[in-house]
């Protein structure tokens, strides 16, 4: 039986340098939506449950408040991407056994890449998360507006406008984990996303900082 157009594809990923985790690429986007979900929802349910108040009272520093908060979820998300790593080099190695993949190319410099690239683009879609869910104070809204933007919004955007994701930061973000791609270099896309996080946590801070709690 000759093989089909998914199983080649899914023989080249394994048998790349990275191929030991290369199956958490293809899914580093719903990796960075659980990351946005996790930030969206911490921040945004101290509001809604009215927390925030006591904790401010704890410590009235809201931007030492602020920065603490984000740091301590920032390790969840990172512990969270280790584990999923992890896991994925698991399977990674016992696909490649059962389907006979040439791994001589598997390099631990680039697997390691690879996992630093994933760790802090899931980092990025987090800070956007606590960006909406400052503003929105909603979880639930926080989380789909970041989904209908992240995963749809950006999709729409390319009918209309074919270079959207060479752009926008969903776009970037997906090429910033593969490492680049034949339109956007790696390093371009790192810069337009540190000017993308850098409006964010500008945004996050003044908002937080400047806003009335009781709002």
């Amino acid at each position: 039986q000759a093989p089909t157009a998914t199983s080649l594809d899914a023989s080249l990923l394994l048998a790349a340098p990275d191929g030991a985790i290369g199956g958490l690429v293809l899914a580093s986007s719903m990796v960075g939506i659980i990351a946005l979900a996790i930030m969206a929802l911490s921040v945004a349910r101290d509001f809604e449950l009215g927390t925030i108040r006591v904790l401010l009272v704890n410590e009235p520093n809201r931007l030492r408040f602020l920065a603490g908060k984000l740091a301590a979820l920032a390790v969840v998300i990172a512990a969270s991407v280790t584990i999923a790593a992890l896991v994925a080099a698991a399977l990674g190695l016992a696909l490649s056994g059962y389907a006979e993949i040439d791994t001589s190319s598997w390099s631990l410099s680039a697997t390691f890449s690879t996992y630093v690239n994933l760790t802090i683009g899931a980092l990025l879609w987090g800070v956007f998360g606590a960006a909406i869910a400052v503003i929105a104070r909603s979880a639930s809204v926080a989380i789909t507006a970041g989904v209908a933007y992240f995963l749809v919004g950006e999709n729409l955007l390319s009918l209309v406008w074919e270079n959207a994701g060479n752009w926008l930061p969903a776009g970037l973000l997906d090429t910033f984990v593969s490492g680049g791609s034949p339109d956007v270099a790696y390093t371009t896309a790192a810069l337009l996303l540190t000017g993308y996080v850098a409006a964010a946590i500008a945004t996050l801070s003044t908002v937080f900082t400047q806003r009335d709690i009781t709002d």
